[in-house]
């Protein structure tokens, strides 16, 4: 059976209120008002970037710089289809530009990795290693495995492992690696480390008990 619930809000002891506007705020250009009776602020333009720069003061001519921009495009391009062109278009712009970046380096090499262009991809991503980021170090080893370099790629699996240690893909693809090698004490290792991280995955709970025995 359900009740009404009384005016007053037993759990939290604050009488109730009518709300008149709630203004929908989330990946707009507007803010929640303060007072129902407060007008919504003016649209803000979004230029030819395909995104807000919120909060800017009215008489500013600030603009978002590029390597924010990049970063930005590039955690949306793969979930957004629309911002792929802005984000290659701008990679392609700073690599020319401010070559030095070490994030721009990574998203080159990247860039060439997903092309097949691996002695390329390895040239740019031994650039971006200063970032210490876990992405780079796994496409550090997928060239590396792709130019028949697996020693060597294993060492960066097992740096991206390090920075990143609770990522259950790139414990999978340090066991593999590790088997490829022929290093089955090790790959038991990285085995057993993945199923004390991730008792939920069944199959490799198998896998590990039939290694075992």
């Amino acid at each position: 059976m359900t009740q009404t619930p009384p005016d007053d809000c037993i759990a939290c002891h604050m009488p109730k209120r009518n709300v008149a506007v709630i203004s929908h705020s989330a990946l707009t250009n507007h803010r929640i008002p303060a007072r129902p009776d407060e007008p919504l602020p003016e649209a803000t333009p979004s230029d030819q970037t395909g995104l807000v720069l919120v909060n800017q003061a009215p008489d500013s001519k600030a603009s978002v710089p590029e390597i924010t921009l990049l970063r930005a495009y590039s955690e949306l391009a793969s979930r957004q289809a629309e911002y792929r062109q802005h984000y290659l278009t701008l990679l392609d712009h700073l690599g020319q530009v401010q070559p030095t970046y070490p994030f721009i380096q990574a998203a080159l090499g990247h860039k060439a990795l997903a092309e097949g262009k691996n002695e390329e991809a390895l040239a740019h991503l031994s650039k971006g290693l200063a970032l210490g980021d876990a992405t780079v170090y796994e496409d550090m080893a997928k060239a590396l495995s792709n130019v028949g370099r697996g020693d060597e790629a294993l060492d960066y699996l097992k740096r991206a492992v390090e920075t990143d240690p609770f990522n259950a893909v790139l414990l999978k693809t340090l066991t593999l690696q590790y088997i490829n090698l022929k290093r089955y004490t090790e790959a038991r290792q990285a085995m057993a480390r993945y199923v004390e991280l991730f008792p939920e995955d069944s199959f490799m709970r198998k896998l590990l008990t039939r290694v075992i025995n």
